[in-house]
């Protein structure tokens, strides 16, 4: 093997961890993407459930207050 050879093969090697690292990035990215898509949608699932509540508890002490009414009528 002479240095040319042996210099092609070494440019070889350096190209290809320059791919690894690029699909790395790549991988990386398209995660983060993810993650804030899923933040969102985690953000809106807590809004609707907050909601969710509030309309249940408004619901029972309405309940609650009709039924104390009509005892009382």
């Amino acid at each position: 093997m002479d240095f040319s050879e042996l210099h092609q093969f070494f440019n070889d090697i350096s190209s290809r961890i320059g791919n690894v690292a690029d699909q790395t990035n790549n991988l990386s990215l398209r995660l983060q993407t993810d993650i804030a898509q899923l933040k969102g949608e985690l953000h809106t699932t807590n809004i609707l459930l907050t909601i969710f509540i509030i309309v249940n508890i408004a619901s029972l002490i309405l309940n609650y207050v009709k039924r104390e009414k009509n005892k009382a009528s």
